[in-house]
């Protein structure tokens, strides 16, 4: 084997489903197979030769998890170096095993000896497994030390190949949580890149009235453009991040709250969260917060007053109401508005009063 195949397996998924090859042959063994293994033991096959697909999807599924050589390997103190995996699991026991006797035997095959080796991750550990038949000699250590020889390379595929999985994974996850929210939603990256948007927000981008997506960057329509790529700019700083509310007007006259927000996963640095809300726009402001966010008359009442610049105490005695009342509204306000702060709250009301306070 050369190492310029383990090189190549980084990037190539031709490359590397021929690695297992190249690893047996290194040492006259007949399969192998490189598996990865996140901190919450869900395995995930990467490679492999001799079994079929149907035998593999079935070991990762059922057996993975109780394979003894597997979980000889990566006990502390044994990582990052290949084993001959009889000096910690004796032929008896492995012959015992459910392993060999649920998964080898059943499938009519003779594995029974193996090199193996577990390579640390951030979040888990790649596993190699190399074999022979019952009925060939167990592994030496000087072919142990062979495999060895490449094992830097090794370690480096895998730690690239891990981040690429645990990458998926998130954005797999990513997309199923933003795909429950009744808003559009997206994460954006740097510069404007989409990185995931759910379906309300595929439709709005859609409709082409506030945003549009252009070779994969979101951009603004009309007067508010300037404002959207300055809000997104500091939402996506490297250093100090904050994010904003904005308040967006179509041709036609339809509303489209923006809520962009720095995103806090260190897997997706200088990205944010973009939040989008389409707003009804009848007469006034008090029915948009009404309909728009489930405001109750007094709530919004409440809201107006804060808009207009009157303090808690002030409020009360203009609604003839108790400090307690009014404290309790403005924190139902908040939470339902999707706001932390009165101030931004009055900032985008002041948007609010003077893009809708039109008829349509």
């Amino acid at each position: 084997m050369r190492t310029e195949q383990i090189w190549d397996a980084l990037l190539s998924d031709e490359a590397l489903a021929a690695l297992p090859d190249a690893l047996a042959r290194t040492v006259g063994g007949r399969s192998a197979i490189l598996l990865y293994r996140s901190r919450a033991h869900q395995a995930q096959v990467l490679a492999f030769n001799h079994w079929g697909s149907q035998e593999i999807g079935r070991y990762a599924q059922s057996f993975a998890s109780v394979d003894p050589w597997t979980e000889a390997v990566v006990r502390p103190g044994r990582e990052n170096r290949f084993h001959l995996m009889s000096d910690f699991v004796s032929p008896e026991r492995f012959s015992h095993s459910a392993m060999y006797s649920g998964f080898v035997q059943e499938m009519g095959d003779d594995t029974f000896h193996c090199i193996g080796a577990s390579l640390s991750t951030p979040r888990g550990e790649g596993i190699i497994g190399v074999h022979r038949a019952r009925s060939a000699p167990d592994f030496s250590p000087e072919e142990r030390d062979r495999l060895q020889s490449f094992f830097p390379q090794l370690h480096h595929m895998f730690l690239a190949r891990a981040n690429g999985l645990e990458m998926a994974a998130r954005t797999f996850t990513a997309e199923q949580a933003l795909e429950r929210l009744a808003v559009g939603a997206l994460l954006v990256a740097s510069g404007g890149r989409v990185i995931i948007a759910n379906a309300h927000a595929e439709r709005i981008l859609a409709s082409g009235q506030w945003l549009l997506l252009t070779s994969g960057i979101i951009r603004a329509v009309g007067d508010e453009a300037a404002s959207f790529e300055a809000l997104l700019y500091r939402a996506t700083a490297a250093n100090q991040a904050t994010g904003g509310t904005l308040l967006m007007k179509s041709e036609s006259g339809g509303l489209l709250q923006l809520d962009v927000s720095p995103a806090r996963d260190p897997s997706q640095p200088c990205c944010a969260v973009v939040i989008t809300r389409r707003l009804s726009r009848p007469n006034g402001i008090e029915p948009i917060l009404r309909r728009s966010f489930g405001l109750t008359a007094a709530e919004a009442a409440v809201a107006l007053c804060l808009a207009h610049g009157l303090s808690v105490a002030s409020i009360a005695d203009e609604r003839r109401v108790a400090i307690d009342t009014v404290r309790m509204q403005i924190k139902a306000v908040l939470h339902k508005t999707g706001f932390t702060k009165t101030s931004a709250l009055a900032v985008f009301l002041g948007q609010l009063s003077s893009l809708g306070d039109q008829t349509d």
